[in-house]
């Protein structure tokens, strides 16, 4: 698939995703950022990371409704998280509503456990969250990426972090989207100060 044409699908997907946001929720947008060249250099690119300026910017809803799109034009797609949070664990094994989303998108009917390898609880208190997210080494996520990369044709990673939030023990996104080698859809929310945030997160990525 031509890079042209595969932009355009995404932004489709994307542009169908944020519109379809409650109109009770905050409106987001999203891009590409700093990838012209890898996306020049790799025409047959299919996986890309999703990213968000902050916290409820919709890059769950991204990523889903990528890989619904890709999956629609006949690419086997998966969707991965870095570090699934905000997790339960009813009856002894983890559980998250975004997983399952994440997972019912996702070609091969792959469970929730096989495309995140890190899960925290929602009950964790901040200070043990944070230690459990420092935890988790880069290397494991790009392992997950990998595995799943064997399967599937296109694999869109969800990253677990917000580019405004504090760093964790693998560092960064620019941090993960370098070791996978990936271009990054940067999701912003709109809303006051939504441009100069972006600017931001597109330096950091850069």
């Amino acid at each position: 698939m031509a890079p042209l044409r595969l932009e355009r699908l995404v932004a489709a997907a994307c542009g169908a995703a944020c519109a379809g946001v409650a109109s009770d929720q905050p409106r987001a947008c999203a891009g590409f950022t700093g990838n012209e060249r890898l996306m020049a250099r790799a025409p047959l690119v299919r996986s890309f990371m999703v990213a968000g300026t902050h916290a409820g910017v919709g890059k769950t809803l991204v990523t889903t409704a990528i890989v619904q799109s890709l999956r629609r034009v006949g690419i086997d797609a998966v969707a991965m998280k870095a570090v699934a949070q905000g997790c339960v664990r009813p009856n002894g094994a983890w559980y998250s509503d975004e997983m399952q989303r994440l997972a019912a998108a996702s070609a091969f009917d792959l469970p929730p456990r096989a495309l995140c390898g890190h899960w925290v609880a929602a009950d964790s208190a901040p200070a043990q969250g944070r230690s459990r997210r420092s935890a988790v080494s880069l290397e494991s996520i790009v392992d997950t990426f990998q595995v799943l990369s064997t399967w599937a044709d296109a694999v869109v990673v969800e990253d677990s972090r917000d580019l405004d939030g504090a760093a964790g023990g693998w560092s960064d996104s620019d941090s993960l989207a370098r070791e996978l080698k990936l271009p990054v859809l940067l999701v912003v929310g709109m809303r006051s100060g939504c441009v100069p945030a972006a600017l931001v997160c597109v330096d950091a990525l850069a």
